[in-house]
């Protein structure tokens, strides 16, 4: 089974990872070829609210030790996981609320703080944001471009990334 919202997305690699068959703090991580659906390889790993970094080629996230939250990566060489710092204040988190933000290098989870973004090379945590509980947060990316505005105004549009808007 997939727990829900733990999943993330490498567009440059293709792949896709889950989290599956949570049990005693630890989860399966699975690495599956996006082309084919191919498990290309598992990882039975403490970390969760994972979020891939493209800034790294790694996995970001993090666990409960019993007393303390710990923010982590996860190699993907080797599916080894280095603490990267404590997460002061943290008691709990939850699950599947998370992104990153490679422009900012940021990684965000919704916790008993509120909404964290932290660094994702440091540990550190930048901001705490109150929000309502399991929102689901999404990073936008902003490619600047050359335009001018006329008169009247134009009306707002929502479109994907690489999409045209009139």
């Amino acid at each position: 089974s997939k727990a829900v919202g733990e999943t993330t997305f490498d567009a440059s690699g293709n792949r896709y990872f889950n989290v599956t068959d949570s049990y005693n703090n630890f989860h399966s991580i699975n690495v599956i070829d996006a082309a084919t659906g191919a498990i290309i390889s598992t990882w039975n790993v403490s970390l969760s609210g994972i979020e891939y970094d493209s800034n790294s080629n790694r996995l970001v996230g993090s666990y409960w030790t019993g007393s303390i939250e710990v923010f982590a990566s996860l190699n993907l060489s080797n599916g080894m996981i280095s603490p990267i710092a404590a997460l002061p204040g943290v008691s709990y988190k939850v699950q599947g609320v998370t992104t990153f933000d490679p422009v900012s290098n940021s990684y965000f989870n919704e916790t008993d703080l509120g909404l964290c973004k932290i660094n994702a090379n440091t540990g550190a945590i930048i901001n705490s944001y109150s929000v309502g509980k399991f929102m689901e947060i999404e990073c936008i990316y902003s490619i600047p471009c050359n335009y001018t505005v006329s008169n009247p105004q134009p009306s707002h549009a929502n479109v994907c990334p690489g999409d045209s808007a009139v």
